[in-house]
């Protein structure tokens, strides 16, 4: 008889302390999971309300606006003062390089290093104001992306942790608000 009270003392005693030492850890490491995503998450709203502001501004340039509706004789006219529109966007140093667009894909102005890592956004206007919902597009800007530099910019520190989420995010993979709409083709590896 003393045996089973030796066992029965020994998984009342032992259980708390397996399950403990199993569950504690694993719900540690869902909170860094928790934690990482959310910081994920805070770091791309920043940057990506930066970058639109940045974009609404140029995009709601006059010269621009006028660039995109004009034949191809005005905008050759036109074509000197798309540099001093783009000098005046302070970019950040991830844009390695600018295009325009025609709305029928006819490359207009390109400068800078194209990279494969591309943000794409359409601007589409209501008389004189950027209008994503309502109005007629007439371009599309591309800014070329240094993925790397725009990872360093983004500064993820995150905590080591398995986590079940994927390894990589995507980022402006699509986002629009009411004046632009992002479409982009870059994920950021989480490592």
């Amino acid at each position: 008889m003393k045996l089973p009270r030796i066992a029965l003392y020994s998984f009342v005693l032992l259980t708390p302390l397996i399950v403990g030492g199993v569950w504690l850890p694993n719900n540690n490491n869902n909170n860094i999971c928790i934690k990482n995503r959310k910081l994920i998450d805070e770091k791309f709203s920043q940057y990506t309300n930066a970058l639109s502001k940045k974009i609404i501004v140029f995009g709601s340039f006059p010269i621009l606006m006028d660039f995109f509706r004009s034949g191809p004789i005005v905008r050759k006219e036109l074509l000197p003062f798309i540099p001093r529109a783009l000098s005046r966007i302070k970019w950040p140093s991830y844009v390695k390089g600018v295009a325009l667009f025609s709305f029928n894909a006819d490359v207009l102005y390109r400068v800078g290093i194209r990279t494969p890592n591309v943000i794409s956004v359409e601007f589409c206007y209501i008389n004189e104001t950027l209008n994503r919902e309502s109005g007629l597009c007439s371009g599309e800007l591309i800014l070329y992306i240094e993925k790397q530099k725009l990872k360093q910019t983004l500064a993820l520190n995150l905590q080591p942790a398995s986590c079940e989420q994927s390894k990589e995010l995507p980022f402006l993979n699509y986002y629009e608000d009411e004046y632009l709409k992002f479409q982009s083709n870059i994920y950021i590896e989480l490592n």
